[in-house]
């Protein structure tokens, strides 16, 4: 079952292709929301598996066994928050969410129209404090309504302080149906983050139209450096390149030293049709295996994503289209998240914190690239021409490789930022490794601003 708003057009295949991945889909996924453009929601989900903590329902599709099971929507959330309400009750007895980014659909929002906005508030506060006695208990439902007398006791806009007093009405209303009528039957997270639910991706307001392919789209390159047995996140790299929303992808697999990822890539290539090559370097470190890569690659644009990194659907796609909007740029970057990573002894890990840096917010200035390296190596895709102008990494550089490089491009043009996180890079929450990580890259730093010092003399 699809249910749409009213302020959507659905594109040609959006319904072919929605219904296509529903079928060959896992049977405990229960929904499958479709990206909306030009402003695609914001809220977080796994760029690797595509699970989502929950759904919009702007655009989804709904297996309708799901639906019956969990007793469709409750009737007493209309507006705003009904859509998290299912999705929460449809993780509440065991069935799996997904997001699709490869599928858009076009919703029609004007940020600058407000007229809604009473309602919208009014709605969503109440869904959220509804929700928070539902999901999480006695003591979050509590906390949801102080939290909401408190932004009523320092509001001094009349529409807003209406719109609270209405949530706090319809609270005190419903309070005691969601309290009593539902106990989850599965164990799942039912997060809560103020008033909102899950944590959201930097770039709510950054338009994207989404395109049907014209078959002249160029050809992105992109270069993972793999080193050692922790093959399960290079898998996960390899996932989140198979997930892009943008199609004309060559992936190279580039292995420094060891023999863990043939296998590996040979299979996802074989699995999924798709251009993923593996190589193997014959130099030593990390740099030597990043140039094996670039010399080896093809496309028009180029790109690293080293194995321990990830990207959300629609970094290749939007990065491309910047480019290709904009002749005058040499490469264009987005925001991405740090991603803090506990890795054990056995082999295991678990992400702990999504933390954007202050300093990856500022405005591009080549000025303070300088100084700084405030461009994650997996946020950047840049010209081929600037690379053959340039060439890759210096081989003697292991740490602010990615920095050196940058500064020498910068050197031939413009570099674009569009801010939005589209990406994430992996670092370690052990503190000794953190600590010792830290010191690799002070002891760098000096030489490479040297080094980069040195080409832009060369260049003047």
């Amino acid at each position: 079952m699809l249910i749409t708003n009213v302020d959507l057009r659905l594109h040609r295949d959006s319904l072919t292709r929605v219904q296509r991945a529903a079928r060959a889909d896992r049977k405990d996924v229960a929904a499958w929301e479709l990206r909306q453009c030009p402003y695609e929601h914001p809220k977080y989900y796994d760029p690797v598996t595509l699970e989502a903590i929950w759904n919009s329902h702007a655009c989804v599709l709904l297996r309708r066994t799901a639906y019956l099971d969990v007793g469709g929507y409750d009737d007493r959330i209309f507006m705003y928050g009904e859509d998290v309400e299912l999705s929460y009750r449809f993780r509440g007895f065991g069935w799996r969410l997904r997001y699709l980014p490869q599928i858009s659909v076009t919703h029609f929002v004007d940020l600058e129209d407000t007229s809604l906005r009473p309602l919208q508030l009014s709605g969503s506060l109440a869904a959220n404090v509804l929700l928070r006695y539902r999901y999480g208990g006695d003591a979050a439902g509590a906390e949801g309504e102080r939290l909401l007398a408190e932004t009523l006791a320092v509001e001094r806009n009349p529409a807003r302080r209406a719109g609270m007093i209405e949530a706090q009405t319809r609270v005190i209303e419903h309070r005691e149906h969601f309290r009593t009528t539902f106990k989850p039957t599965h164990a799942a997270d039912f997060p809560f983050a103020g008033f909102d639910y899950v944590f959201a991706r930097d770039g709510a307001a950054v338009a994207f139209d989404s395109v049907k392919p014209s078959g002249n789209e160029p050809k992105v390159s992109i270069v993972t450096r793999s080193h050692g047995p922790k093959t399960d996140i290079l898998r996960e790299a390899l996932a989140a390149v198979i997930n892009q929303s943008y199609q004309n992808i060559e992936h190279l697999i580039v292995e420094d030293r060891t023999d863990f990822a043939r296998d590996i890539v040979v299979r996802a290539a074989t699995a999924y049709g798709r251009e993923i090559r593996y190589l193997k370097s014959d130099g030593s470190g990390r740099s030597a295996a990043g140039n094996f890569g670039l010399s080896a690659a093809t496309g028009e644009l180029m790109m690293f994503l080293d194995n321990d990194d990830l990207l959300f659907g629609d970094h290749v796609e939007i990065l491309q289209r910047r480019l290709m909007a904009a002749p005058d740029l040499v490469a264009a970057y987005t925001l991405a998240w740090e991603l803090r990573t506990r890795f054990e002894e056995d082999g295991t890990y678990r992400e702990i914190a999504h933390m954007l840096p202050p300093g990856h917010r500022l405005p591009y200035d080549q000025k303070r690239l300088r100084d700084m390296n405030f461009i994650p190596i997996q946020a950047i895709i840049f010209r081929r021409s600037v690379f053959e102008a340039e060439g890759s990494f210096h081989a003697d550089i292991d740490h602010l490789e990615d920095w050196n490089l940058w500064s020498r491009y910068s050197n031939h043009g413009e570099f674009g930022m569009i801010p939005k996180v589209t990406s994430m890079y992996r670092t370690p929450d052990h503190q000794e490794t953190r600590d010792k990580r830290q010191r690799e890259l002070d002891d760098a730093y000096n030489y490479v601003k040297a080094l980069n010092a040195q080409r832009r003399k060369e260049l003047a």
